[in-house]
C-alpha cells in the first residue's frame, strides 16, 4: 500500500478499524482514517455499498 496516499479503514462497527488505523500510523502511513460507526452505520445512513464482482454473501 502507498503510505503517502490517504487511507480509510473500516470494519463492521468501527471498533477494530480504530486499532487498525493506529497500527497503520505507527507503520508510517501519513493520512489514515477510521470510518466512524463502521460499514453498519455507513449503510444505515443510506450510503451505497457495493460488493466486489463475483462475491455474494450467503443468505442473500
Amino acid at each position: 500500500m502507498d503510505k503517502t496516499a490517504p487511507t480509510v479503514v473500516y470494519c463492521a462497527h468501527g471498533y477494530s478499524s480504530v486499532a487498525a488505523a493506529g497500527y497503520l500510523m505507527q507503520q508510517g502511513f501519513g493520512e489514515v482514517y477510521s470510518l466512524k460507526g463502521g460499514i453498519t452505520t455507513w449503510q444505515a445512513e443510506g450510503n451505497p455499498v457495493e460488493e466486489p464482482a463475483g462475491e455474494m454473501r450467503s443468505g442473500k
